[in-house]
This record gives C-alpha cells, sequence and structure tokens, in this order.
C-alpha cells in the first residue's frame, strides 16, 4: 500500500513538473515565433520619440500603468474568492501572473483560469474558476457598456466599416445555439451515469458563487474592472504619442470602444490576436490618423507592454512554485 502511495506521489510530482515545463516553453516558443517565425512581427515599421527624457518618461509611465492595471485586477480577484477563501494581495498577483503564462498561448486566453488556481488549495478550485469568470463577466460587461456607447458615439459622425446583416445574423446565431445544444446533449451521454452527479455537484457550485456576490462586492468588482478598461484607453493614448500619431482622447474612446467591442465578440485564436489587433487598430483608428505605422506600433507594444511581459514573468516564477494541490 506504502509503495503504491509513493509511487502515486512521484506520478504526481512528475506530472506538475512536465505541465510547468510545457507552460515555460510554450510561452518562450509563442513569444519566440511571433518575434522571429515566418509570420513575425514587422519592427521597421517602428517610428518613436527618440530624445532620451521623453523616451524614460514614455517608458516608465507605461511600466507603472502595467503594473497598476494588474495590481486592480489581483485586487479584483482577491475579492471574487473571498466568499469562500482568504488569499493575500500577494499570492493573489502571483496568481493573475502565472495566469498570464498560461493564456498567451490559449485561444482567447481561456488557460488563464489553469494558472490562476496553481495558487490555492484543491478543494478551492471548481469554486475559484467560478469565481474568476465572474470576475471576467464583470469585466467583459464593462467592454459592452463602454463599446456601445462608443458606437452610438461613432454613428453620428462615421459610418461602420462593416456590414451588419440582420436576417443572416439571426440564422447563425440560431444555428449555433442548435450545435451548441446537439454538442452538449452527446457530451452528456458520453458521461456514465455514476459521472453525472459530479457533473451536476459542480454546476450547482457556480450558481452558489455567483449568487453568492453581495451588491457591495459586485459593485467593487465592476468599479475596478471599469478603471481597468480606462488604464488601457490611457496606455494607448500615450503609445500613440509615444510613436507619433497622437489621436484626441474622445476620438480615441470611440475608435478603441469598438475595437475591445469587436475584439470580445470574436473567438480569436492566440496566434493571431496581435495582427487582429493591428488590423482593428487600423480600422478605427485609422480614420482619425494618417500615420499607420504610428498604430501598428502602438497596438504590438500594448501587447508586449501587457501581455507578453507578464506571462514571460509568469512562466518563469511557475516553474520556482511548489504546488499547493494537495492543501
Amino acid at each position: 500500500m506504502n509503495n503504491k502511495s509513493s509511487h502515486n506521489g512521484k506520478t504526481h510530482h512528475w506530472t506538475i513538473v512536465l505541465i510547468k515545463r510545457l507552460i515555460l516553453f510554450g510561452s518562450w516558443g509563442y513569444v519566440l515565433y511571433r518575434f522571429i517565425g515566418p509570420e513575425s512581427i514587422n519592427f521597421s515599421t517602428f517610428s518613436f520619440q527618440k530624445d532620451t527624457p521623453s523616451f524614460l518618461l514614455y517608458t516608465t509611465a507605461l511600466l507603472c500603468l502595467m503594473g497598476i492595471n494588474w495590481s486592480l485586477e489581483s485586487l479584483k480577484w482577491k475579492i471574487s474568492l473571498s466568499g469562500f477563501h482568504q488569499i493575500s494581495f500577494f499570492k493573489s498577483v502571483l496568481g493573475i501572473i502565472l495566469g498570464l503564462s498560461v493564456a498567451i498561448f490559449t485561444p482567447n486566453r481561456s488557460g488563464e483560469y489553469i494558472g490562476r488556481i496553481w495558487v490555492l488549495p484543491k478543494h478551492t478550485h471548481i469554486k475559484a474558476i467560478a469565481a474568476t469568470i465572474f470576475a471576467s463577466m464583470n469585466q467583459l460587461s464593462v467592454t459592452f457598456f463602454c463599446g456601445i456607447i462608443a458606437l452610438m458615439v461613432w454613428q453620428q459622425n462615421h459610418t461602420i466599416p462593416f456590414i451588419f446583416d440582420n436576417e443572416k445574423s439571426i440564422k447563425w446565431i440560431v444555428i449555433g445555439g442548435f450545435f451548441i445544444i446537439i454538442v452538449s446533449l452527446m457530451a452528456l451521454l458520453l458521461f456514465k451515469k455514476k459521472q453525472l452527479p459530479e457533473i451536476k455537484k459542480h454546476i450547482l457550485t457556480f450558481i452558489d458563487v455567483f449568487f453568492s456576490y453581495s451588491f457591495k462586492k459586485i459593485f467593487s468588482i465592476w468599479g475596478l474592472s471599469f478603471i481597468r478598461y480606462q488604464i488601457f484607453v490611457f496606455q494607448y493614448w500615450i503609445l500613440l504619442h509615444f510613436f507619433n500619431a497622437p489621436i484626441p482622447i474622445f476620438e480615441l474612446y470611440s475608435g478603441l470602444g469598438i475595437m475591445y467591442l469587436t475584439m470580445a465578440l470574436l473567438p480569436i485564436l492566440t496566434f493571431a490576436e496581435p495582427a487582429v489587433r493591428t488590423a482593428l487598430s487600423l480600422l478605427f483608428l485609422g480614420v482619425f490618423t494618417t500615420n499607420e505605422a504610428g498604430i501598428i506600433s502602438a497596438s504590438i507594444a500594448l501587447w508586449i507592454i501587457n501581455l507578453v511581459i507578464p506571462s514571460l514573468i509568469g512562466s518563469i516564477l511557475l516553474n520556482t512554485q511548489k504546488s499547493t494541490n494537495n492543501a
């Protein structure tokens, strides 16, 4: 019995080590692919403020805003977990950074949940995933709220650069809905009956977590999400000035609002995210400036600052962490 337990323990240990190494190589491999691969980022378009004082000022401001951004996300996650598990701010920051190390090479950053729960004990994982989804939904609601306002403002002076066909859209929504229902039913049939109670238990756990938040907590999480959104806009504004493509803040807010809304609606594969982000920024910000190289540079730089740098740091930190799964 002891030998079997020892064998299982060793297997578990090496599985965790393997996962950590895969995440490390996945993060760094993806970044290297984007920088030196066949479809790498074209840095020849970069043109920026080259005098030393301006460069230092812009760089310091952007790095400080990156820190504030992820600190707010850490506080938001800490609040979302507080109903069932108390976590320190430092550990919350660590969870966010570890989550980014997985998010960078997974579709729509879906792997972020896996990375975050690494710092939590095993018995909290299901609730933690539910809490993380709840916090993400609040951030998404801010994106929709600001995006709809931006869309209404945009329509006053500009045409939407794509055609929205109501009849076709409704048809595809119905087809998509039926497809999701059929796939869900088939997935349920594949489970054995003895597994259904476990699935039901997890669903009920999600519902319990979602309905456990007080109005004060919801307001705090939504408020932090709203502040983070403003930081994204402010970072873009700074970068556009840095790359000699200034856009007035009101017009920028309108263009970015629609861009972020569009990105939220698209099922973007991680490998395509920089390209999609760049294309959309040209589409919605190119209306306000002729410096397309500046827009491209700002878009890529923001991706590097907000995602690439923290995710690479996270991949290194992950490989120095001991698992809390058994806690």
